[in-house]
C-alpha cells in the first residue's frame, strides 16, 4: 500500500494547493483504513465460522468507506470554495 500512496501523493503535487489538502487527507485516511482492511480480508475464512471473530464481508465495506472519505473530501473542498467565492459588494448609494 505504501508505494501506491507515495506514487499517488507525488501525482497530487500537480493539483492546486486549495484542493490538494483535501485529496491528501482522503488519501492518508484511506490508506490507513485499507491497511487494516487488507489484514482482515487476508485473514478472512482462516478459521471455522464457530471460532472466527472475522465473519464480516470486508471488501464491499472497504469500498463504502473509501467512497465516504472521497465524498467528505469533496464536500470539504466545496465548502472552502463557497466561502472564498467573491460576494457582490453592497452598492453604496451615497455616491450616486
Amino acid at each position: 500500500v505504501s508505494p501506491a500512496v507515495l506514487v499517488v501523493g507525488r501525482a497530487l503535487t500537480r493539483i492546486p494547493p486549495q484542493a490538494r489538502r483535501y485529496l491528501q487527507s482522503a488519501l492518508l485516511v484511506g490508506a490507513l483504513v485499507t491497511v487494516i482492511a487488507l489484514t482482515l480480508i487476508y485473514r478472512e475464512d482462516s478459521q471455522p465460522a464457530s471460532k472466527a471473530l472475522l465473519v464480516n464481508d470486508y471488501r464491499p465495506r472497504l469500498g463504502v468507506l473509501l467512497a465516504g472519505f472521497a465524498v467528505v473530501s469533496l464536500v470539504g473542498y466545496a465548502v472552502q470554495v463557497a466561502r472564498s467565492w467573491p460576494r457582490d459588494a453592497p452598492k453604496d448609494r451615497r455616491h450616486c
